[in-house]
């Protein structure tokens, strides 16, 4: 099964709203505050920034989804050399 690792501070109704959409079709993990546990595993993150050392650690990610307009707060370089699609 896909992992989405979802790396921003969601209220609790954004949580049901993406579980209603996704939930059993993708396993979605939540960032929790302290380390990027899980996004390792992870094939599709949403996130609005990520540390050069969490896509570092992302060996199996191919996609990242920014739910705002433009990526400009995205390591573009380091994304772009593991060919993974923004």
């Amino acid at each position: 099964m896909e992992r989405l690792f979802v790396y921003l501070r969601l209220a609790e109704w954004e949580k049901r709203m993406i579980e209603d959409v996704l939930g059993g079709k993708i396993e979605i993990l939540y960032w929790n505050g302290a380390d990027f546990s899980g996004l390792e595993d992870s094939s599709i993150a949403m996130a609005v920034t990520l540390p050069r050392e969490a896509i570092e650690k992302a060996g199996k990610l191919k996609f990242v989804q920014v739910p705002a307009a433009g990526a400009d707060n995205l390591d573009l370089e380091a994304l772009f050399h593991r060919n993974v699609v923004v």
